[in-house]
């Protein structure tokens, strides 16, 4: 008897030819580059908070010091 291996590759879809499966994961998820600049916005409004408090905080400082 002689048995039958199926080789199912993960991610893979068999698609009709008219399906463009490119298109279908641009529009779920946002590319790496839009990724990156959203982090990179992130990263940057979080140091100039840092560095806002950081100036208020020293303002506070030297005020009451004096």
């Amino acid at each position: 008897m002689k048995s039958v291996i199926r080789i199912v590759k993960r991610g893979r879809v068999d698609a009709s030819p008219d399906s463009h499966p490119e298109d279908k994961e641009e529009t779920k998820a946002p590319s790496e580059r839009e990724l990156a600049n959203t982090i990179k916005g992130w990263i940057t409004d979080r140091e100039q908070r840092r560095r806002m408090i950081e100036r208020s905080n020293s303002d506070m400082l030297t005020k009451f010091a004096q």
